[in-house]
């Protein structure tokens, strides 16, 4: 479960801006309220983020996503010359020669964590772990580098901590280290960030979606493609069904396939003066991919198979949503979705926030947060208040983040009215626009 994520330096957010999804006290429509171990805090399902475009809204997404991807990849990528890749604050010579900082809170099923780094363009300056036991700040880890790395290990933290820290670069997050080299402690806390947390790009994800498999897609699970079938038709968009089947090319792709791994065997080891290949890459087992098409009703009540291209791109899109979706409410994961309303019709969109927002039917604790342009969303008793966030441009081009709490909103006042009307901030300038027109088109 995703607490908080705050971050500074990276792309258009300079100084330190952070989004909390602590529930407030709210006399508003209830929503699930979920829990975290340690603490009596109840944390909001559901964040919308609003503001014009180029305000910085999907920058704070991406900044998650740089953010889990570092995890993941920053002992494996390149070497102790290769610095530490990151996308500063470029408006600013003095922002951005500072370090970027990324830290989370998050929960597991047992335990809550508060994780996070400090980099430069060259190395990791700062790293850390803690806990919560029993709602007390335990340190797991600390890292600080002042011309070489120093780390603290706390005791609780069991493995070949210090073995480790001798192999992890200075370029090289110690948490993505320990999971590559087997730390059986800290596999909790990387499953939580890397498997729990997942972004999603809906205008990336259409395009993606060409390339994948049932198998891929993970709707081999008879009740995550129910799910979907039945909200596709829910929707009234002319989809009955899915069928998957087989790839009738399968067959001779795999010897194709097996043929050349025998080949590059081959050219190996004649490279290394060893002996001619033999046929032993034969036994290379190969998954079978599993293809699906929409089915559609003809005139005369035949099912018609469409395939993912023929469908229209707001089809795709909500496909592409609904299979992280099943997967967030399923399994209790934070989905992260920029441009959520894109190509999506307004009553989806408010049904899919429902479902979250919904204590019987988002029992496992399942996470929305998302940027949005869609101002029907702020009406309705669709979102509360507290699940409400910001962003701005200031004149210096820098992301200001807010929530709507901070604002003097009563329950019964129009949010949607009021943010187009400005009274948030958050919206473009656009008084000039007709100037524009006129002087060059009139």
């Amino acid at each position: 479960m995703l607490l908080r994520f705050g971050l500074s330096n990276f792309r258009s957010i300079g100084s330190f801006q952070e989004i909390n999804l602590a529930a407030s006290k709210l006399s508003d429509a209830h929503v699930a309220q979920l829990r975290a171990p340690g603490t009596e805090t109840r944390f909001l399902p559901v964040i919308a983020i609003y503001g014009p475009n180029a305000s910085g809204k999907t920058n704070l997404l991406l900044g998650f996503d740089y953010f889990i991807d570092a995890i993941i990849h920053s002992h494996t990528r390149g070497d102790r010359d290769t610095g530490f890749a990151r996308q500063p604050f470029k408006l600013d010579p003095e922002i951005a020669s500072r370090p970027s900082e990324f830290s989370c809170d998050f929960s597991s099923s047992v335990n809550r964590y508060t994780y996070g780094f400090k980099i430069d363009d060259a190395k990791v300056l700062e790293e850390w772990l803690y806990s919560y036991p029993r709602g007390r700040r335990r340190i797991l880890f600390s890292r600080t580098n002042a011309g070489r790395d120093e780390y603290v290990f706390g005791t609780y933290l069991k493995g070949q901590n210090r073995v480790i820290s001798e192999l992890t670069r200075q370029n090289s997050l110690f948490l993505s280290a320990a999971v590559k080299n087997n730390h059986g402690a800290l596999t909790e806390v990387y499953n939580v960030l890397v498997k729990d947390f997942r972004f999603l790009n809906l205008q990336e994800s259409t395009i993606e979606l060409l390339r994948y498999s049932a198998e891929t897609l993970g709707l081999e699970d008879s009740e995550k493609k129910n799910f979907i079938v039945s909200f596709l038709k829910a929707a009234d968009i002319g989809i009955c069904d899915m069928s998957i089947e087989k790839d009738p090319n399968f067959e001779k792709n795999a010897a194709l396939l097996k043929k050349l791994v025998r080949v590059l065997e081959e050219e190996t080891k004649l490279e290394k003066g060893r002996a001619s290949a033999t046929d032993e890459s034969n036994d290379i087992t190969i998954p079978q991919p599993v293809l699906f098409k929409f089915m559609h009703t003809a005139k005369n009540k035949d099912r018609v198979p469409f395939d993912v291209s023929q469908e229209s791109r707001g089809t795709r899109r909500l496909f592409s949503l609904l299979v992280s979706v099943f997967d967030a409410i399923k399994h209790g994961r934070a989905l992260l979705v920029d441009e959520f309303d894109s190509s999506l019709h307004p009553l989806l969109s408010q049904k899919i926030i429902k479902i979250f927002n919904s204590p019987k039917a988002n029992q496992n604790g399942g996470q929305l947060i998302f940027s949005t342009h869609d101002t029907a969303l702020l009406g309705r008793n669709i979102l509360r208040r507290d699940q409400v966030w910001l962003t701005e441009k200031t004149r210096t081009g820098e992301t200001r983040l807010s929530p709507l709490t901070d604002y003097l909103v009563h329950k019964k006042d129009s949010i949607e009215k009021g943010y187009l009307q400005g009274r948030f901030g958050a919206v473009p300038f656009l008084e000039e626009l007709d100037e524009v027109v006129i002087k060059h088109l009139g």
